[in-house]
């Protein structure tokens, strides 16, 4: 009987033995669990993960990455796909707009930041290297060239502002009138080196009658830019001549002339721009003058060429004796004749007295 007992003994322990130790778990010693049969311990976690499941720290078919744990929001979900790249803003991410570059969010999932390290092409960066010199790769991320809107001395740059604006030429020089660039923007129109031409003021704008300078090289000789006629340029508006005045220009120079009826005498005004006046010893046909000596004597061949006279030339019939031409002077209606006694009268060629 005392034999029997044991061998019952014997089989309850052995029995028990296998329900409470089965060979076929898994033991995870970092934490002391055990995995059921099928499993095994998760890498970085405590947890019982199916064998070749996610956890298992290697990236298997299916799986997008495997960081050994079953946990979210560490850069790889409990369901082994990545977070950064989901699109979703997850804890710890700046930005997620997918798994490429895009002008606001670097593919790892932080804001754009020119320095990081990362060239993100879609943002506008040409490089991106904190090791490389600023003439290699500048604080904006751009290689460094004229026309990068970014000022550069060291690499002999006066300006940068993307192109021709009032202040900077397009190759980042200054904008300066006589550097032989005709920069539009700068209100340049024409570039002679900072000259007058024929056709550029020295300020390089177009060269034209009115504009208030004179350009001599363009052949004027005054330009005050307005239309008063009567000062000493008479025609420097828009569209004149920008010439000084001088009598026959067909402007009356105040204080300098009475007239001006251009290089010609006129009706009114002599040729010398002063009014037509008998007398004045200028014979103006055009006024109807014949003659004009300017002198009070009546025997030569103007004898009214004085001041209020009528600057007719001498004739027989006038009522004055031509000297060595007439004897006497047989006059006309209002005017007596002369040079013949009472007696006499003349004849009608004014050659000589006749008796009465």
């Amino acid at each position: 009987m005392h034999n029997f007992y044991i061998a019952v003994f014997a089989a309850f322990t052995m029995t028990m033995g296998a329900s409470c130790f089965n060979t076929q778990t898994t033991l995870c010693e970092a934490t002391g669990l055990r995995c059921r049969p099928g499993q095994i311990c998760a890498i970085g976690e405590a947890k019982c993960i199916p064998i070749g499941g996610c956890g298992d720290g290697v990236i298997t078919a299916g799986e997008e990455c495997d960081d050994g744990n079953l946990r979210n929001y560490d850069g790889c979900s409990k369901f082994c796909t990545l977070e950064c790249g989901n699109r979703i803003v997850d804890p710890g991410e700046d930005c997620d707009k997918g798994s490429e570059d895009s002008p606001g969010c670097d593919s790892d999932c932080t804001f754009v930041i020119c320095g990081d390290g990362h060239q993100n092409l879609a943002a506008g960066e040409e490089c991106d290297n904190p090791n490389l010199p600023a003439d290699q790769c500048n604080s904006i991320c751009k290689i460094p060239r004229c026309g990068d809107l970014f000022y550069d001395p060291a690499r002999g740059e006066q300006c940068d502002t993307g192109g021709d604006t009032l202040a900077c030429d397009h190759d980042c020089t200054l904008a300066l009138c006589g550097d032989s660039y005709i920069n539009i923007a700068a209100g340049e129109q024409c570039e002679e080196g900072g000259l007058d031409t024929a056709r550029c003021d020295s300020d390089c704008t177009d060269s034209f009658c009115g504009d208030g300078y004179v350009n001599m090289k363009a052949g004027e000789e005054c330009d005050d830019g307005n239309d008063v006629t009567t000062d000493d340029c008479p025609d420097g508006r828009l569209s004149g001549v920008c010439q000084k005045a001088r009598c026959g220009d067909g402007y009356i120079w105040a204080g300098h002339e009475q007239c001006d009826s251009g290089r010609v005498d006129s009706i009114n005004c002599d040729i010398d721009c002063t009014v037509v006046e008998c007398g004045d010893g200028h014979a103006n046909m055009a006024a109807g003058e014949e003659c004009d000596d300017g002198n009070d004597v009546t025997t030569d061949a103007c004898p009214e060429g004085k001041p209020g006279g009528t600057c007719k030339t001498a004739t027989c019939g006038d009522g004055y004796i031509w000297a060595g031409v007439e004897i006497c002077d047989k006059g006309r209606s209002g005017i007596p004749a002369t040079g013949c006694d009472s007696i006499y009268h003349c004849n009608y060629d004014c050659t000589a007295c006749l008796s009465n």
